[in-house]
Order: structure tokens, then C-alpha cells, then sequence
């Protein structure tokens, strides 16, 4: 009976018989055909991505390297099943579509997943080897400390595993120079009075994580990666205000739902898809990033409802097509404080780290290059409207 898997990370994979049953649900299964980029992997033009099937499997071995650091551990099947399940309710193009579940269920991907999990093949078999799918559901919503710190905390099995295997899809990173070892890590994670911890020894490994993250968030924020990203997010958009999205498409896998995108919705989401599939990319007219915007600002530019209807104000302020303008607002995803206490051998605690990346706000939006319309004028729309937050507004702008 097969007892391993190959991994591209981690070589040879030694899985316990419950793992490999888990492994064959179809929920499971369903990750093979879920990219681990959001921006789907055939409009990226500089690298190729895993799948969230990969990750899924990494983070569960990672999981199962505490689990041993840490014999006899309460809740072990749970943290192996909860590290294999994390993203089990993942839409189809993974973060991108994500902004769109809370209008259709009220919740986000990992509140979801109790939903899914609820009438699932993968509870099934969870239940039949002994194990609990509502603590599995807790564990990956953070609701069930300490167990839940090791999949949902500030540094996890999860993101040990994905900055590692982005990087790496992505050619940013290639053996021997991984800035750090995801297994050594996991190794390093104890549980004691009630509290997840890591060892100091273990901090060039950590500062290696944080520094890859770095290098990980540089690229998300590239035009070659927002671009596409934000074409797709509008043709979404604009799909779902004709009324050509169901609850169901959340549970399509990548290729399903561009196809859905593709040939069955309004001529302006089918436009968009088609000219991002031939790689005919909008272009940024307008860029503000800032460290340190008023409250106002950051509450505006954080609103989903602020992204969602910033291209729509464009387009009726200067009569353009809607497909021919996207937008993007919110706040940085790279900054990460660790709030998992990392200890002395005397038990002292260091202070906390934080990621390399200093945490900032932006707002960028994007035109078709054959749109008739003064650059200037959009920008200086946008502009006005960032000042009706914060009439000093540009004063906060990092200058890029």
C-alpha cells in the first residue's frame, strides 16, 4: 500500500494511512485544480504556480512534524486534518474571488469551510477514523487555542509552507538557497501552558521566513501580477451585477469558472477575459501608496465596497466602456507581526518580530490602452476623491 508521496519541497513524504484516506475525498481532490496564485497561472507572464492540493499536503506534513515534536498531543488528528483542510472552500482563483463570497454566504473562505465541511466526503472519513470535524472547522477559523495558533496563527504550518512553494513556483527561490527550512521550524513549535512557542535558537530560520515573505509580496505587487488580478476581479464584478454568478460557481475549479467567464456571462466580462487570456493587459494610470494615511482614508480604502465601485465612478464620469477600466484598493497583505512567544533556554521571551515589509495602504487604477480619455484627468478624478477623505492626502503618499 502506498505510504509516501514525492513533494517538491520536501522530497520523499511518509503519510500515515488516516492522511492518505483524507487525501482521496473529493473535497481534496478538487485542490489538484486550484492554483496556489490567485491571479490565474495562464495570464502570468514571468512563472508557473502549484496547486492548493500541494500546499494542502505540505502544510499537513508540517503539521504531522509538530505532532511528533510534541507526543502524546491532545488534538493531533484534528491539527494534521484542520493543516490538510485549510483551504478546502477555496473559490476558484483562490484570493481574487474571495472578496465576492461574503455577498453570496456572509463569510469568507475559512468561515466557509464549515459549510463545506458540514455535508462533506472529507468529514466522512474523518469521523470514521476518530476524529472531529468541528474541531477541525475551529482550528482552521483560529477558534481553538492553542491547537489552532499552529494552522491559523501569525507563523503556521500554512505560511511556512506557501511563501516556500510560491517562491519556488514562481523562480524567485531555488535549492540550495532557501532562506529557510519549513521542517525545522515545525520541529521547533512546542506547546506548554496553554500557549504554542518557538525556540530563539530557531531565529535565522524565522528572519529567513520573513525575508522570503518579502521577496514573495514584492512580486504580488507587481504589474505583471496586480494587472491580470484586477481584469479578472472586474470581469467578476461585472458578471455578478448581470446576475451570470451563482452560489455554486465558488465551488467550481479554475478552469470551470473561466470557462463560465469566458462563454456564458455579459459581452463586457467575455471582452475582459479575452483580452487578458491573449495577454492584452490594461495599463496603471494611477498609483498612491502610503505608510501612514488618516483614518479616514485607510477605513475608505479598505472598504470592499470602495474597490468594487471605484471603476464604475470612473467609467460613468468620463462615458468609458466598463470593461475597459479595473481598480484596486486596500491595505498591504505582506506585513506579519509573529505573536508566537519565541523563548530563551531561559525562558525569557524576546520581543516580537515583525516581517521586513513595513505595512502600507494603496489605491491603483487601470485603463485599457485604446481608451479614449485624458490620463491626467482620471488621475486627478481619483485624486479628489481620496480628498474628500483627507484633504492632505498627498502629503502621506510614499512618491513612487
Amino acid at each position: 500500500m502506498l505510504t509516501h508521496l514525492q513533494d517538491t519541497l520536501y522530497g520523499r513524504i511518509e503519510h500515515s494511512p488516516a492522511v492518505l484516506a483524507l487525501l482521496q475525498t473529493k473535497e481534496m481532490q478538487r485542490l489538484r485544480h486550484i492554483s496556489l496564485s490567485a491571479t490565474p497561472p495562464w495570464l502570468i507572464t514571468t512563472a508557473t504556480y502549484p496547486s492548493r492540493f500541494e500546499h494542502s499536503v505540505g502544510a499537513s506534513y508540517l503539521a504531522s512534524l509538530v505532532v511528533k515534536q510534541n507526543e502524546p498531543m491532545e488534538n493531533a488528528l484534528e491539527v494534521v486534518a484542520a493543516a490538510l483542510a485549510h483551504d478546502i472552500a477555496t473559490p476558484p482563483f483562490s484570493h481574487l474571488t474571495e472578496l465576492f463570497m461574503p455577498q453570496f454566504f456572509g463569510k469568507d473562505h475559512e468561515e466557509y469551510a464549515e459549510d463545506v465541511l458540514a455535508s462533506s466526503e472529507f468529514s466522512q472519513v474523518l469521523v470514521g477514523l476518530g476524529g472531529d470535524p468541528e474541531k477541525v472547522a475551529k482550528i482552521i477559523q483560529g477558534k481553538l487555542k492553542p491547537w489552532s495558533d499552529l494552522v491559523h496563527g501569525s507563523i503556521d504550518v500554512d505560511n511556512l509552507d506557501n511563501v516556500l512553494r510560491y517562491s519556488v513556483g514562481m523562480g524567485i527561490l531555488s535549492k540550495p538557497h532557501y532562506p529557510y527550512s519549513p521542517e525545522s521550524i515545525a520541529r521547533g513549535f512546542t506547546i506548554a501552558n496553554g500557549k504554542v512557542h518557538l525556540k530563539a535558537d530557531l531565529l535565522p530560520e524565522i528572519l529567513g521566513w520573513t525575508n522570503a515573505r518579502h521577496l514573495t509580496y514584492n512580486f504580488i505587487g507587481t504589474d505583471a501580477n496586480t494587472i491580470p488580478n484586477q481584469m479578472v476581479k472586474r470581469a467578476i464584478d461585472l458578471a455578478i451585477k448581470a446576475g451570470e454568478i451563482e452560489p455554486g460557481f465558488f465551488r467550481l475549479v479554475d478552469a470551470d469558472a473561466w470557462d463560465h467567464l469566458r462563454t456564458a456571462c455579459n459581452p463586457q466580462t467575455r471582452q475582459l477575459i479575452s483580452q487578458a487570456e491573449r495577454w492584452q493587459f490594461h495599463e496603471r494610470v494611477f498609483l498612491y501608496e502610503s505608510l501612514g494615511p488618516s483614518s479616514a482614508l485607510q477605513a475608505w480604502l479598505e472598504n470592499p465596497e470602495t474597490q468594487r465601485t471605484l471603476a464604475d465612478d470612473i467609467a460613468a464620469e468620463f462615458k468609458l466602456t466598463p470593461e475597459s477600466v479595473s481598480a484596486y484598493t486596500g491595505k498591504s497583505r505582506g506585513y506579519r507581526q509573529i505573536d508566537v512567544p519565541i523563548l530563551n533556554n531561559d525562558g525569557t521571551t524576546i520581543p516580537p518580530l515583525t516581517s521586513s515589509m513595513r505595512e502600507y495602504w494603496t489605491a491603483l487604477c487601470y485603463l485599457d490602452p485604446e481608451a479614449s480619455v485624458d490620463r491626467a484627468a482620471v488621475c486627478s478624478f481619483v485624486a479628489n476623491l481620496m480628498a474628500t477623505q483627507d484633504p492632505d492626502w498627498q502629503n502621506t503618499a510614499l512618491g513612487r
